[in-house]
Protein backbone atom coordinates (compact mmCIF):
# COMPACT_ATOMS: atom_id res chain seq x y z
CA UNK A 1 0.00 0.00 0.00
CA UNK A 2 1.29 3.95 -1.14
CA UNK A 3 0.91 6.15 1.24
CA UNK A 4 1.16 9.68 0.74
CA UNK A 5 -0.02 12.49 3.59
CA UNK A 6 -3.37 12.98 2.39
CA UNK A 7 -4.47 9.01 2.75
CA UNK A 8 -2.00 8.76 5.71
CA UNK A 9 -4.14 7.05 8.48
CA UNK A 10 -4.28 7.37 11.85
CA UNK A 11 -1.67 5.06 14.29
CA UNK A 12 -3.57 1.83 15.97
CA UNK A 13 -4.11 2.59 19.53
CA UNK A 14 -0.96 2.31 21.90
CA UNK A 15 1.02 2.77 18.88
CA UNK A 16 1.85 6.74 19.55
CA UNK A 17 3.22 5.62 23.04
CA UNK A 18 6.26 3.03 21.53
CA UNK A 19 9.92 4.59 21.09
CA UNK A 20 11.84 5.57 18.33
CA UNK A 21 14.01 2.69 18.40
CA UNK A 22 11.15 0.20 18.90
CA UNK A 23 8.85 1.58 15.78
CA UNK A 24 12.01 1.11 13.63
CA UNK A 25 12.70 -2.34 14.69
CA UNK A 26 8.99 -3.51 14.06
CA UNK A 27 9.00 -1.93 10.55
CA UNK A 28 6.04 -3.13 9.83
CA UNK A 29 2.99 -0.60 9.05
CA UNK A 30 1.11 0.24 11.91
CA UNK A 31 4.58 1.40 13.27
CA UNK A 32 5.90 3.04 10.12
CA UNK A 33 1.80 5.00 10.22
CA UNK A 34 2.67 6.09 14.04
CA UNK A 35 6.44 7.02 13.39
CA UNK A 36 5.72 9.68 10.38
CA UNK A 37 2.33 10.74 12.53
CA UNK A 38 4.72 11.41 15.51
CA UNK A 39 7.30 13.94 13.91
CA UNK A 40 4.44 15.01 10.66
CA UNK A 41 4.23 18.63 12.55
CA UNK A 42 7.78 19.26 13.24
CA UNK A 43 8.59 17.81 9.73
CA UNK A 44 5.92 20.37 8.33
CA UNK A 45 7.38 23.10 10.32
CA UNK A 46 10.89 22.56 9.07
CA UNK A 47 9.46 22.70 5.67
CA UNK A 48 7.44 26.13 6.48
CA UNK A 49 10.20 27.51 7.49
CA UNK A 50 12.53 26.73 4.40
CA UNK A 51 10.50 27.78 1.70
CA UNK A 52 7.99 30.24 3.20
CA UNK A 53 9.58 33.14 0.52
CA UNK A 54 8.34 30.64 -2.46
CA UNK A 55 5.70 31.10 -4.62
CA UNK A 56 2.34 29.06 -2.94
CA UNK A 57 4.55 28.16 -0.07
CA UNK A 58 1.39 26.59 1.56
CA UNK A 59 0.91 23.94 -1.67
CA UNK A 60 4.80 23.90 -2.07
CA UNK A 61 4.87 22.61 1.89
CA UNK A 62 2.51 20.07 1.12
CA UNK A 63 4.30 18.32 -2.15
CA UNK A 64 7.88 18.71 -0.02
CA UNK A 65 6.48 16.75 3.28
CA UNK A 66 4.60 13.94 0.64
CA UNK A 67 7.75 13.59 -1.23
CA UNK A 68 9.57 13.34 2.79
CA UNK A 69 6.73 11.00 3.55
CA UNK A 70 7.82 8.58 0.61
CA UNK A 71 11.27 8.87 1.35
CA UNK A 72 11.12 7.59 4.42
CA UNK A 73 8.91 4.60 3.56
CA UNK A 74 11.20 3.87 0.81
CA UNK A 75 14.31 4.07 3.16
CA UNK A 76 12.28 2.12 5.88
CA UNK A 77 10.96 -0.85 3.89
CA UNK A 78 14.42 -1.21 1.98
CA UNK A 79 15.32 -2.11 5.56
CA UNK A 80 18.13 0.15 5.87
CA UNK A 81 19.80 1.34 9.61
CA UNK A 82 18.21 4.89 11.08
CA UNK A 83 20.18 5.72 14.28
CA UNK A 84 17.92 8.89 14.48
CA UNK A 85 14.66 8.84 13.09
CA UNK A 86 13.80 12.75 14.24
CA UNK A 87 16.65 14.48 13.15
CA UNK A 88 16.66 11.63 10.37
CA UNK A 89 13.70 13.01 8.60
CA UNK A 90 13.95 16.77 9.13
CA UNK A 91 17.15 15.82 6.88
CA UNK A 92 15.15 14.87 4.51
CA UNK A 93 12.58 17.20 4.17
CA UNK A 94 15.76 20.52 4.65
CA UNK A 95 17.39 18.31 1.68
CA UNK A 96 14.42 18.54 -0.15
CA UNK A 97 14.05 21.85 0.46
CA UNK A 98 17.59 22.73 -0.40
CA UNK A 99 16.89 21.03 -3.71
CA UNK A 100 13.94 23.06 -4.57
CA UNK A 101 15.82 26.57 -4.18
CA UNK A 102 18.78 24.72 -6.41
CA UNK A 103 16.45 24.39 -9.28
CA UNK A 104 15.10 27.95 -8.88
CA UNK A 105 18.47 28.80 -9.27
CA UNK A 106 19.22 27.08 -12.26
CA UNK A 107 15.66 28.04 -13.75
CA UNK A 108 16.40 31.75 -12.98
CA UNK A 109 19.61 31.29 -14.90
CA UNK A 110 18.36 29.42 -18.15
CA UNK A 111 15.35 31.76 -18.34
CA UNK A 112 18.46 34.58 -18.45
CA UNK A 113 20.32 32.59 -21.43
CA UNK A 114 16.85 31.45 -23.21
CA UNK A 115 15.62 35.23 -23.27
CA UNK A 116 19.03 36.26 -24.88
CA UNK A 117 18.99 33.35 -27.46
CA UNK A 118 15.69 34.84 -28.42
CA UNK A 119 15.39 36.73 -31.91
CA UNK A 120 15.34 40.44 -31.14
CA UNK A 121 17.81 42.17 -31.32
CA UNK A 122 20.83 42.03 -32.21
CA UNK A 123 23.24 40.44 -28.90
CA UNK A 124 27.08 38.92 -28.43
CA UNK A 125 28.06 36.48 -26.27
CA UNK A 126 29.92 39.21 -24.52
CA UNK A 127 27.16 41.60 -23.44
CA UNK A 128 24.86 38.99 -22.35
CA UNK A 129 24.28 38.29 -18.89
CA UNK A 130 25.65 34.81 -18.68
CA UNK A 131 28.53 33.98 -16.41
CA UNK A 132 31.64 31.86 -17.74
CA UNK A 133 31.07 28.50 -16.35
CA UNK A 134 27.01 28.76 -17.67
CA UNK A 135 28.30 29.43 -20.85
CA UNK A 136 30.49 26.82 -20.88
CA UNK A 137 27.84 24.21 -20.72
CA UNK A 138 25.79 25.50 -22.94
CA UNK A 139 28.51 25.53 -25.58
CA UNK A 140 29.63 21.92 -24.86
CA UNK A 141 25.66 21.19 -24.79
CA UNK A 142 25.69 22.49 -28.57
CA UNK A 143 28.72 20.67 -29.40
CA UNK A 144 26.58 17.23 -29.61
CA UNK A 145 23.20 18.40 -31.04
CA UNK A 146 23.01 18.17 -34.94
CA UNK A 147 24.18 20.20 -37.06
CA UNK A 148 21.07 21.94 -38.21
CA UNK A 149 20.77 23.59 -34.94
CA UNK A 150 24.88 24.38 -33.94
CA UNK A 151 24.40 26.46 -37.74
CA UNK A 152 21.49 28.25 -36.62
CA UNK A 153 22.71 28.84 -32.69
CA UNK A 154 25.87 29.83 -33.20
CA UNK A 155 24.92 32.14 -35.68
CA UNK A 156 22.69 33.58 -33.50
CA UNK A 157 25.42 33.74 -30.63
CA UNK A 158 27.78 35.55 -33.18
CA UNK A 159 24.34 37.72 -32.77
CA UNK A 160 22.63 37.74 -36.10
CA UNK A 161 18.68 37.99 -36.06
CA UNK A 162 16.35 35.04 -36.90
CA UNK A 163 15.88 36.77 -40.71
CA UNK A 164 19.66 37.22 -40.65
CA UNK A 165 20.20 33.53 -40.18
CA UNK A 166 17.08 32.86 -42.64
CA UNK A 167 18.98 34.46 -45.40
CA UNK A 168 22.35 33.39 -44.61
CA UNK A 169 21.55 29.85 -44.27
CA UNK A 170 18.51 29.98 -47.30
CA UNK A 171 16.08 28.59 -44.86
CA UNK A 172 12.57 30.36 -43.99
CA UNK A 173 12.64 32.33 -41.36
CA UNK A 174 10.25 30.11 -39.12
CA UNK A 175 12.44 27.01 -40.06
CA UNK A 176 14.79 29.37 -37.83
CA UNK A 177 12.45 30.12 -35.44
CA UNK A 178 11.76 26.85 -35.01
CA UNK A 179 15.58 25.59 -34.81
CA UNK A 180 16.22 28.04 -32.33
CA UNK A 181 13.02 26.88 -30.00
CA UNK A 182 13.54 23.50 -30.00
CA UNK A 183 17.67 23.88 -29.28
CA UNK A 184 16.37 26.09 -26.11
CA UNK A 185 13.54 23.30 -25.10
CA UNK A 186 16.52 20.58 -25.57
CA UNK A 187 18.88 22.93 -23.63
CA UNK A 188 16.21 23.14 -21.18
CA UNK A 189 15.93 19.62 -20.65
CA UNK A 190 19.71 19.06 -19.87
CA UNK A 191 20.24 21.97 -17.89
CA UNK A 192 17.60 21.36 -15.06
CA UNK A 193 18.12 17.37 -15.35
CA UNK A 194 21.77 18.29 -14.76
CA UNK A 195 20.90 20.16 -11.71
CA UNK A 196 18.42 17.45 -10.52
CA UNK A 197 21.36 14.80 -10.31
CA UNK A 198 23.98 16.51 -9.18
CA UNK A 199 21.45 17.37 -5.85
Amino acid sequence: MCYTYRTLPSPSEGEEHLTDAELITRSDEDALVALLAKYELLVRKVIRQEIHEAPDAAHLCDDIYQDTVAKVIEHIRDGKPIAHPKAWMVQIARNLCMDYWRKQRRQTEFEAFAAWLGYGVRSTIADSPLQEVLKGEILEFLASQQTIYQDVVNLRIEGHTAPQIAEQLGLAEGTVKSRLNTFRRRLREYYLEEESSDS
